[in-house]
């Protein structure tokens, strides 16, 4: 009995305890993918991100060249990179592709890259079909790929020899389907001419010392660059990538392990980040504020990127909310507001399972559209305005599907919201629900009564009273230079069916389609790209009184 006991005590810890492992890897937002060398990070980059691959591209592990414009087409294969010595296959890079269950490999570069004897081994040991592109010069190399992306539209032209501009550029050249191609940083090769102009846009990745002046004259290309290969990462990330749902650190120091995560990153429609070993530059950390991930993956063991630098990166980069435990309660100042800057964030969070309220602090009485409608309907009231304006508002929120015992409507004066009034109302909910996600308008918003809804919840955040608080960037022009990161609706079609709520005429039934009126341009840009911007409370915006 006492041996039965035992038995089951161990067998009750031991289910604790992965219990507890499996919780702490299921909720982790940053996850390090690594290996005991180059190739078995390859390989396990390879795991993370595919069950099966009917085919890999094969690149030379120690050394970048014929690697560096593989990406596009990997991400054209849906195959994983893997790395080889030389003269022989490393094992892990085997039993990746037994693993895989491949078919296919295609190799990069010449016999003096990737021995024939590798590619006799995959052809008569493993039975598999080989492809090998490679030309005579890294260029003519690049130009090979080039061609088997077929038609292109935009090309990407880099320094051939050095890394950085080119993986850093790889994942976006590969969602894009657009070819990588190589240049001397003074001479640009016939070929490599020729491939470019092909496409109807070119851009040069990398400041006038790898690619000079001349080369993009010639090439009628637009730069983009920093001051080191650092910035340049950041900007790439800045000028191409609006939304992400991942983010991949690589260390700049060394080509392979962010050669393996590009074409991981391209498959997650994500970009790379070139971080020091030791340190994040400071180039990419105000890029940080621009995004929202809900992983991210460093690249590489603790030589490539110090754990304390991953720990930093994890501190820095704002993840999305996932305990949907707590409600998300929106404060919204005025009808049409809700769908105008929130109504992506507000379906995405319906639509990932949480409880999402939303409470109307006033009924938009001083609207300018008041005065349109009495030249036609004399005798409506503003009261009776105001009823229509709420009517829109909870038709819209209905569309996406808010529940209608989570809709709020306050009666506030219009364009006379105070922050003292706003204090009040956040309070008592956060009394009713307790530690709920909280968001507002931004505190830097043109709008009087949207930035007071954001210095009350901002000077609530930094008091203590409230503990989770995010703020949403109206869309008015004015307001775009505002930095922020952006959110995508889940199910955009019921964003642009939450529009019809504001466009519906009909006064019989008391709908004069006043949101749509007042703003028609902003809805049309609505339609055309529903999205809603986001950042986070800021200790140097809180008001003068708290």
């Amino acid at each position: 009995m006492f041996n039965m006991i035992k038995v089951f005590s161990s067998f009750a810890i031991f289910c604790f305890i992965i219990l507890i492992f499996h919780d702490r890897v299921a909720s982790a937002e940053q996850i390090r993918i690594s290996g005991g060398d180059r190739y078995e990070t390859a390989a396990n980059i390879s795991k993370a991100g595919w069950e099966t691959a009917e085919t890999v591209v094969l690149a030379q592990g120690l050394d970048f060249p014929d690697a560096l414009a593989s990406v596009p087409m990997a991400k054209k294969y849906n195959a994983p990179i893997l790395l080889t010595r030389t003269e022989a296959l490393p094992s892990v890079t085997i039993e990746e592709i037994k693993r895989l269950r491949v078919r296919n490999v295609i190799i990069l570069g010449g016999p003096l890259a990737v021995s024939m004897n590798i590619e006799e081994y995959l052809m008569n040991t493993l039975n598999l079909t080989v492809k090998r592109i490679g030309g005579k010069t890294r260029y003519k190399t690049a130009e090979a790929i080039a061609a088997e992306m077929g038609q292109y539209n935009q090309v990407f032209i880099v320094d051939a020899n050095n890394f950085p501009d080119a993986l850093a550029i790889a994942p976006y050249a590969a969602i894009t389907g657009s070819p990588i191609l190589l240049t001397k940083s003074d001479f640009l090769p016939v070929e490599i001419k020729q491939a470019a102009q092909k496409a109807e846009k070119r851009y040069v990745i990398g400041g006038e010392v790898a690619v000079n002046d001349a080369i993009l004259s010639e090439l009628n290309a637009e730069r983009i660059a920093g001051e080191n290969r650092y910035d340049t990462s950041a900007k790439i990330l800045h000028t191409f990538y609006q939304i992400q749902p991942h983010l991949y650190f690589a260390t700049g120091a060394e080509f392979a392990d962010a050669l393996a995560g590009s074409a991981l990153a391209a498959k997650n429609e994500s970009g790379v980040a070139l971080v020091r070993p030791n340190a994040i530059p400071a180039e990419l950390q105000d890029s940080f504020k621009n995004y929202q991930f809900s992983k991210t993956f460093v690249l590489g063991g603790t030589q490539a990127i110090q754990q304390e630098t991953a720990v930093e990166l994890d501190k820095q980069v704002i993840y999305e909310i996932t305990d949907r435990s707590k409600p998300i309660i929106f404060y919204i100042p005025h009808s049409d507001d809700e769908l105008l800057a929130a109504g992506a964030g507000i379906d995405n969070f319906l639509n990932r399972g949480f409880d999402v309220k939303v409470v109307l602090l006033t009924k938009g009485k001083a609207s300018a559209v008041y005065n349109q409608l009495l030249s036609q309907f004399p005798d409506m009231t503003l009261e009776e305005f105001g009823e229509a304006r709420v009517t829109e508002f909870k038709d819209s929120l209905s569309r996406l599907e808010v529940k209608e015992n989570n809709i709020f409507v306050y009666d506030f004066p219009d364009s006379e919201l105070t922050e003292e009034d706003v204090t009040s109302v956040i309070l008592d909910f956060e009394n009713r629900f307790p530690n709920a996600e909280h968001r507002a308008f931004s505190f830097e918003d043109i709008n009087n009564d949207h930035r007071a809804i954001g210095i009350a919840l901002n000077d609530l955040y930094w008091s203590g009273k409230v503990k989770n608080a995010r703020f949403y960037i109206s869309p008015y022009f004015d307001n775009r230079f505002i930095k922020g990161f952006y959110i995508k609706p889940i199910n955009r079609s019921k964003v642009i069916d939450a529009i019809f709520a504001y466009k519906l005429f009909n006064p019989e039934e008391g709908r004069y389609s006043i949101g749509y009126r007042s703003v028609p341009y902003m809805f049309n840009q609505l339609e055309e790209n529903p999205i809603s911007k986001v950042h986070l409370p800021d200790k140097n915006y809180i008001s003068s009184e708290s």
